[in-house]
């Protein structure tokens, strides 16, 4: 491509073939992160989340609400099904209302439409 059609929506690059892979990728989060381009969704993705903390805080919100398990009961069912993918996975009794109360705050967010 040697130009591209002129968008409002869009820009386009133009990258020297010498130059590094990672040099390239920092100078175009550089050119992200200015503020120039703003997201037009209706609700944009605004936090971040850690993938593996996000589920344990969804499966502990669900199996609270199920009312099957008491709260050793759900600590040791996190301990069975995380532990093998992280070392930080909440089975103390204080960490297991931080995830409660993390998971909870997580679905009113949602319910406000913050991502």
């Amino acid at each position: 491509m040697n130009e591209g059609k002129k968008s409002s929506d869009h820009f386009y690059l133009k990258v020297h073939k010498s130059q590094r892979k990672e040099d390239a990728i920092r100078q175009i989060r550089n050119l992200l992160e200015d503020g120039m381009f703003q997201s037009g969704s209706k609700f944009p993705i605004t936090g971040k989340h850690k993938y593996i903390n996000l589920h344990q805080q969804y499966n502990a919100f669900i199996l609270r609400q199920d009312g099957d398990l008491d709260g050793m009961g759900i600590s040791g069912w996190m301990f069975n099904n995380y532990s093998k993918y992280s070392k930080n996975v909440s089975t103390s009794y204080s960490s297991m209302r931080r995830v409660y109360r993390a998971s909870e705050e997580l679905v009113l967010e949602v319910a406000r439409g913050e991502f």
